[in-house]
């Protein structure tokens, strides 16, 4: 590039009397977890789609990268998996989503950029979209094609981009891969923008004959937000068990390191409490984590970490539904509506819309009573092994003439 300027300057000022300059191709790669510390401006011309948070200038950069785009150029935008999918900024995203803007989204692995975890999103807006792209979003699922780079960092594998290309310059659907999604699709999902949600989530959902939404069997709570200081004034006299993440192994809860609690109000007992048949899933974290209450639960209220999926036990199987959320499918279609950059949350309402596969009554039955069977035969074993253990070794601490009981 021989003819270029650099500027160093506050992106976001501008001077009323000054027209934008327009340019063919618009390229921004902004700094992730980025925070605008001034002021943006209500009648400002570059937010016509909406203002901007300051706390969050992904979609600040896409509007003024939209601002000075011609109308037969084209924008690319770099960001993180936040900017396609929080839930404050579904207004701008769906607004400009309806302009039929956005030509394609596409997810690159993790870890391209040196010492941090961070997935990296490519966005290409197209005001001029090719007939086969009007009225939708090409979205492309790379994540895969990596390879390690050096100690700190991935790179895009020679595949990967080779396959990105075909993809985009050909209008390539693969399954697993490439999909082509209509605006109207989009926004069943609140025109969230990512595309392992709607290229992952469809391939895992084939592998099933058929499937039902996750919420015409299910009623599903988020638990109770309490601070430290209000948690430290209510266990006092606390009778019930407050659980948190910590608190949930695989696929059983661990009551002994949970906290004791009064409830705070009298909703508590009927919107976070936990009974027989209940499944607890993680909503925060890097590994999602699901268990189910037991026969010999304990009164317990749940924290906003977990939510309470609660089954309708005439319609689908508790042991069943927890088996498939631990699967490996189950697992990959739950990390395909996680949400966030450095923790990441699972949104109830994107939950519910998750696909389960359904077996007959009778097949659930019966395999659903051998899982019940084989945990409650498991864990006999298991107490009794550690009794057995404890036992033996008291009485081989005795013959050394270690035993503490007798002093």
């Amino acid at each position: 590039m021989e003819n270029y300027e650099i500027v160093n300057k506050d992106i976001f000022t501008w001077d009323k009397d000054d027209k934008p300059k327009l340019f063919d191709f618009v390229v921004s790669d902004p700094p992730r977890n980025l925070k605008y510390h001034g002021k943006f401006k209500k009648n400002d011309p570059m937010f016509r789609y909406g203002l901007p948070r300051q706390s969050s200038m992904e979609w600040a950069v896409v509007q003024k990268v939209i601002y000075h785009m011609k109308s037969t150029a084209k924008g690319v935008v770099i960001g993180s998996k936040g900017m396609l999918v929080r839930s404050y900024e579904d207004e701008i995203r769906a607004a400009i989503v309806e302009d039929d803007l956005i030509e394609c989204v596409i997810t690159l692995p993790e870890n391209l950029y040196e010492n941090t975890g961070i997935g990296t999103e490519v966005m290409i807006l197209n005001p001029q979209k090719p007939a086969e792209r009007k009225g939708g979003i090409l979205f492309i699922n790379a994540q895969d094609y990596r390879e390690r780079l050096n100690s700190y960092q991935h790179a895009l594998t020679d595949e990967g981009t080779k396959k990105i290309l075909e993809a985009y310059h050909h209008n390539i659907i693969e399954e697993g891969f490439s999909k082509f999604v209509p605006i109207e699709e989009m926004a069943k999902y609140d025109y969230r923008l990512n595309p392992v949600e709607y290229i992952e989530f469809e391939s895992l959902k084939n592998h099933f004959d058929q499937t039902i939404p996750l919420g015409d069997i299910v009623e599903i709570t988020r638990g109770v937000n309490v601070t430290k200081k209000e948690l430290e004034s209510l266990e006092k006299d606390g009778e019930y068990y407050y659980l948190n993440i910590r608190n949930i192994d695989d696929g059983d809860i661990n009551y002994e390191d949970a906290i004791r609690t009064r409830p705070r109000s009298g909703d508590w007992l009927k919107r976070y409490s936990i009974q027989p048949g209940d499944i607890l899933l993680t909503a925060k974290g890097w590994e999602t984590k699901a268990a189910l209450v037991g026969d010999d639960f304990r009164d317990s209220f749940i924290s906003s970490n977990l939510t309470r999926i609660r089954v309708d036990s005439s319609k689908y199987n508790p042991y069943i539904l927890l088996e498939f959320l631990r699967s490996e499918v189950g697992k990959r279609m739950l990390e395909s509506i996680q949400t966030g950059t450095t923790i990441t949350l699972i949104n109830n309402k994107q939950l519910s819309r998750m696909e389960v596969p359904v077996y007959s009554k009778s097949m659930m039955d019966e395999i659903g009573g051998s899982i019940k069977k084989n945990q409650t035969t498991y864990k006999e074993k298991v107490k009794d092994a550690e009794q057995q253990y404890e036992g033996k070794r008291a009485e081989l601490m005795m013959r050394l003439g270690l035993d503490n009981s007798k002093k």
